[in-house]
């Protein structure tokens, strides 16, 4: 199973950017077979790790390789947010809404993805077109001049409830503890980090990237927003070996549920499009107040140099440059 995990560079107050360091620590526990598992499953994992640069072209550029060069199984888009101490699971990426300027100075075209969904394309095989994941809302906070109703999106094929489940107990365990964390926790003790699920990655490099991946690998993707590192709760190895813990769970998903819906929600090719209003009338799940503010987006993808590595969970790996 071939799974892309991207990084960004230099950005903003960030001279080194910490998600550009979680992926190079991902990698290293791959050389090292140490990949954040305690379980034997005999999944065969090659994992791609790229650290990318802030720019619109570079985003579209980057899905459009996953798909079109590594033929990936799944997408792990990680970025950073400085707001407020929790790992974000981003359920989401809307089409429309791209008005800040990226690294050069450019923004999309009309300021939205147009030119993503001409030039990014689906798998050749027609995908269903499904409702919303249980449990999402009509989106309350649009962007500037954007009303919701009118920003179709995509969504991730991931079960994030059962992904945020496992990752709470997986940081239980590693602090000597059992049992398992309620999925409606949100606050989490200074002994674990905390996970909420956001409706919104935000309408800058983050979004934009998630929803040109979205597109390209049919929903097998998923943004995850980090905060930035401290000497106490969110150091570099608690955030590696958590995102390490993430893969794994993400493995796991995709091998024991090939038959996972295929969320194409907000399609101009080949599906119907549904926006938030239509997604607020079929879902009816929890109040979006019940959990943190989704954080905006702050980081980008581009191509650059990369490292390829593949392990058997379990044992053995091996690791070759691209």
């Amino acid at each position: 199973m071939r799974i892309l995990v991207t990084g960004y560079g230099p950005f903003g107050a960030f001279t080194v950017n910490p998600s550009a360091i979680v992926v190079d620590q991902l990698a290293q526990q791959c050389r090292d077979g140490t990949l954040g598992t305690d379980d034997a499953d005999a999944i065969g994992i090659e994992l791609v790790t790229r650290v990318v640069d802030v720019d619109y072209a570079g985003a579209l550029g980057c899905a459009n390789w996953a798909r079109d060069e590594l033929n990936v199984d799944f997408a792990i888009h990680i970025g950073v947010y400085p707001g407020s101490g929790f790992v974000f699971l981003e359920r989401r990426a809307f089409r429309d809404g791209y008005v800040s300027k990226d690294v050069k100075g450019a923004v999309p075209l009309q300021n939205c993805c147009e030119l993503a969904e001409r030039e990014c394309r689906p798998p050749p095989s027609p995908l269903p077109t499904v409702s919303a994941p249980a449990g999402v809302q009509q989106q309350q906070n649009s962007p500037a001049g954007v009303p919701s109703s009118l920003s179709p999106c995509r969504y991730t094929v991931l079960d994030l409830d059962r992904l945020r489940t496992a990752l709470m107990d997986a940081q239980r365990r590693d602090n000597g503890g059992a049992g398992t964390v309620p999925s409606t926790t949100t606050n989490a003790s200074d002994n674990v980090l905390n996970i909420a699920i956001s409706e919104d990655p935000g309408r800058y490099l983050c979004g934009y990237i998630y929803y040109c991946s979205l597109l390209n690998l049919a929903g097998r993707s998923l943004f995850v927003h980090i905060p930035p590192f401290d000497d106490k709760t969110h150091t570099p190895q608690r955030i590696t070996r958590l995102l390490g813990q993430l893969v794994v769970e993400v493995a796991k998903q995709i091998s024991t549920n090939n038959n996972m819906h295929t969320n194409d929600i907000g399609a101009k090719t080949g599906a119907t499009t549904v926006d938030d209003a239509q997604i607020g009338a079929v879902a009816g799940g929890a109040d979006p107040s019940s959990t943190p503010p989704p954080p905006p987006s702050l980081s980008s993808l581009m191509i650059n140099n990369g490292l390829t590595v593949s392990f058997p969970l379990g044992g053995g790996n091996s690791t070759s440059l691209l």
